[in-house]
């Protein structure tokens, strides 16, 4: 083949080359406007479903009730659920029991003296079925203000001590003031929000460095060696790897002076003086966390947040419960404030417990400390009356009450 000839083949070729390529562009650019959705507007929504986020609002004219708004659109015989970014909450009207009138995407705030509230949403001739949240009046709780010292411990190994290196002062102060915010309530003006009147503060930091031996069994260490003065310092010991025996589900009061059917739901021991305990373990007394459930803490999506753990060791119960468990238990945590949920969904959005007979169920974006996969932001009246119970009757619980 002469040289010329070559290059009118060549020449060919990328002729070829060109104009399979402005083809396929082409079909790609008509397939994607023919694949193109067309988008829903108000008039095609045939079905609302708005949820209130809690089942008990604090008339105090500062505690916030938000909603959750599904909307539906009809294709041939099937209803389908508009994506949530896609419902035009700033259209959509709830209209309150005592007369006021709002946007979907604003709060509602209330004074009434009434026992509950009920809430109607309307979109153009689409209304959604009415919803009532309990009214609770403000009382004062009158509770002692308490200031709760807490020691830090880092447990680590040869191995582990770049891992303890990273845990710094200021981040323990900055998880710890976190805690603090949900406690108080500042985070969030949550619907059934308290104030528990707790602060915690870091007394010390320490850090002991163990053999390769005994991080195989570090409660065993801690409570050989790491135990002194837990009635007065909330331990938190921090390592590597949480072993089950200090694992998060473990944390509780275990012992009560008082009588244990005024705190339901844990399998107290009765006793009448710190010295019928014969066998105090770590997990009876204070907090185990790993060293990544710390650096997560300051990223917001922790698996293991500081507040749960916090409200674990105060005789709190997680607010959700798995499907294929539940019983028809109207509460959950022996809180009748909050609000239970199923844990079938891992997101901030979950779907409420039947809250009545007729299965009625609230789906809610959570912010309780007890709730997974939550902002964590508040505890509930309930529940701070529940801490406040423990504080009162469990032994090791009794940290920054002053004598």
């Amino acid at each position: 083949m002469t040289n010329k000839a070559f290059h009118q083949l060549k020449g060919g070729l990328l002729l070829l080359v060109l104009l399979c390529i402005v083809w396929l562009i082409n079909g790609c650019s008509r397939d994607v406007s023919f694949m193109e959705t067309q988008r829903i507007g108000a008039e095609g929504i045939v079905r609302m479903e708005v949820s209130p986020n809690s089942r008990v609002l604090n008339a105090d004219g500062k505690s916030e009730l938000r909603f959750l708004v599904r909307c539906y659109y009809q294709v041939d015989t099937v209803e389908v659920q508009l994506l949530d970014e896609r419902v035009p909450l700033n259209e959509i009207t709830i209209t309150s029991s005592d007369g006021k009138t709002f946007r979907a995407n604003e709060t509602y705030t209330t004074t009434a003296h009434n026992d509950s509230i009920s809430f109607t949403a309307t979109l153009d001739r689409v209304r959604a079925p009415q919803v009532k949240v309990a009214l609770r009046q403000p009382v004062s709780l009158s509770l002692t203000p308490l200031r709760v010292p807490i020691v830090f411990v880092s447990l680590y190994t040869e191995q582990t001590k770049t891992q303890m290196e990273n845990i710094s002062l200021e981040l323990l102060q900055q998880m710890v003031e976190q805690a603090n915010k949900a406690f108080s309530g500042t985070l969030m003006p949550a619907p059934n929000g308290c104030n528990a009147a707790m602060q915690f503060y870091v007394k010390d930091y320490q850090t002991v460095k163990i053999t390769d031996e005994e991080a195989e069994t570090p409660e065993k260490y801690i409570q050989d060696k790491l135990l002194s003065g837990c009635d007065k310092v909330l331990y938190v010991w921090l390592m590597n790897t949480v072993r089950w025996r200090l694992r998060e589900d473990r944390i509780h009061p275990q012992y009560t002076f008082g009588n244990p059917n005024d705190i339901p739901g844990i399998d107290f021991e009765k006793v009448n003086a710190l010295s019928d305990i014969t066998n105090l373990e770590p997990n009876e007394v204070g907090i185990a966390m790993t060293f990544a459930d710390v650096y997560q803490q300051k990223t917001g999506y922790e698996s293991r947040p500081f507040t749960r753990m916090l409200g674990r060791f105060y005789g709190l119960l997680e607010t959700g419960i798995n499907p294929t468990k539940y019983n028809k238990e109207k509460d959950v945590d022996y809180c009748p404030d909050t609000l239970p949920y199923f844990t079938s969904n891992g997101t901030v959005e979950k779907q409420s417990i039947p809250l009545d007979q007729s299965g009625l169920q609230y789906t809610f974006n959570s912010y309780n400390i007890m709730d997974r996969n939550s902002t964590g932001v508040s505890v509930s009246r309930d529940q701070v009356l529940r801490i406040r119970q423990v504080i009162k009757d469990c032994p090791y619980r009794q940290q920054g009450v002053t004598p």
